[in-house]
């Protein structure tokens, strides 16, 4: 019996890294949805609690988490060979260089630039949407189904991209990789 072949490199998949973060984010988020509204009550669209601080709480939730997830992961991975990261234009690889290095700070700030960036169209989407309906609240189905939704789209978006910076971005002095020459 000979040495095991060595596996492959597999290079990161943007499109399994989307469909993959979305699914998780949406099952997450659809149970905390459901637990969170007593059978019978609804959640207010507005005050507090209401959904739409949940909406700025998700977006800080599942940016960080996955930063906190899946950056380790991933580096693990790339450490033994066994993903690579795709080829990504010099725009990419030079924005995930400006990327803190340890994980809890990057997570933080993942957290912090997405509730910027992506509350506010939650937000839009809650007074257009909800408001327009003429809804003041959801009982737990329609959180629940809110929460499952949102989470799937926020996953899909930002999951790929922590696990681009995961790839590409600074490491820790005690996770540096040295390339094979």
């Amino acid at each position: 019996m000979g040495a095991a072949a060595a596996t492959p490199a597999t290079t990161y998949r943007i499109a399994s890294a989307a469909l993959a973060g979305g699914l998780i984010n949406a099952a997450i988020n659809g149970a905390l949805g459901w637990a969170m509204v007593p059978a019978g009550a609804t959640l207010a669209l507005w005050g507090l609690p209401g959904l739409a601080l949940d909406v700025a709480a998700m977006c800080f939730g599942i940016a960080f988490g996955t930063g906190i997830g899946v950056t380790p992961i991933l580096r693990s991975q790339a450490a033994t060979g066994r993903v690579v990261a795709p080829p990504v234009s010099r725009f990419w690889r030079d924005g995930f260089a400006n990327w803190p290095a340890g994980n809890l700070q990057r997570a933080l700030n993942l957290g912090l630039l997405s509730t910027l960036v992506f509350a506010p169209p939650g937000l839009l989407l809650l007074w257009l949407g909800l408001t327009g309906l003429g809804l003041d609240g959801l009982d737990e189905a329609g959180t629940a189904s809110f929460k499952a939704g949102f989470g799937l789209v926020h996953g899909a978006i930002v999951t790929p991209i922590i696990g681009l910076g995961a790839l590409l971005g600074p490491r820790p002095d005690s996770e540096r990789v040295t390339p094979p020459e």
